[in-house]
């Protein structure tokens, strides 16, 4: 409980149990009993003052907690952008957008059914491979053609013996095929229109005659 000297006002903070005690005051040095003066009891809170004031504190949680949640929703949002964003439905559509998108293996297909290899003979009497296939453009807009990797094998089932990456020239003629040294057409720029399918023919002086197997991939180095 609370007293106050009578004399200066000087407040004192007493145990509930102390009753007719004589007190000094440190302040004005005058005597007084406890008997003598009112006790300030310290207010109780009442139970609409407690639920306000926890009220207040949850509403001071709020901001901050919104602000998180916010966070953690644009990290979650980034992290699944890179996984749906890999969808073909959703590329063809965001490809129909002009949305800019980074090139992937994926938006093109290697025709395997129709890729074919052949020994050329020319005129110096060596030999050139000629590989033959075709690629597919698999969204529904205009790509840019990508390079190939041509992986040579001893036979199935091995390491490469030699891997090369290549652009997908113009159509080469026979007569261009089989001249000592090879001239390379120029590069193929024509953009694929989308699902278009486009032949190709690739020529290489420098490989392995012992080469049975070859596979081809996109390339986006």
């Amino acid at each position: 409980m609370h007293v106050t000297c009578p004399k200066c006002q000087a407040t004192y903070e007493l145990k509930h149990d102390v009753q007719h005690a004589l007190l000094v005051c440190h302040r004005c040095k005058s005597e007084f009993t406890t008997d003598d003066i009112p006790v300030i009891e310290k207010p109780v809170p009442s139970s609409d003052s407690m639920y306000l004031a926890s009220k207040r504190k949850k509403t001071r949680i709020w901001p901050w907690l919104t602000v998180v949640l916010l966070i953690v929703a644009s990290f979650g949002m980034q992290y699944n952008q890179d996984i749906w964003i890999q969808q073909a439905q959703i590329r063809n559509i965001l490809a129909q957008l002009h949305y800019p998108m980074q090139a992937q293996a994926s938006d093109w297909l290697i025709l395997r059914n129709q890729s074919h290899r052949q020994w050329v003979t020319r005129q110096d009497g060596s030999k050139v491979l000629v590989l033959t296939g075709s690629i597919q453009n698999r969204l529904n807009a205009a790509q840019q053609l990508p390079q190939l990797t041509i992986h040579f094998y001893e036979s199935a089932n091995t390491r490469p013996i030699q891997s090369i990456t290549t652009f997908i020239t113009m159509p080469p003629s026979l007569p261009d095929i089989r001249h000592a040294p090879y001239i390379q057409p120029d590069i193929d720029r024509t953009p694929m229109k989308g699902y278009e399918k486009r032949d190709f023919t690739l020529v290489f002086e420098h490989v392995p005659e012992h080469s049975r197997e070859f596979s081809i991939e996109v390339s986006l180095k």
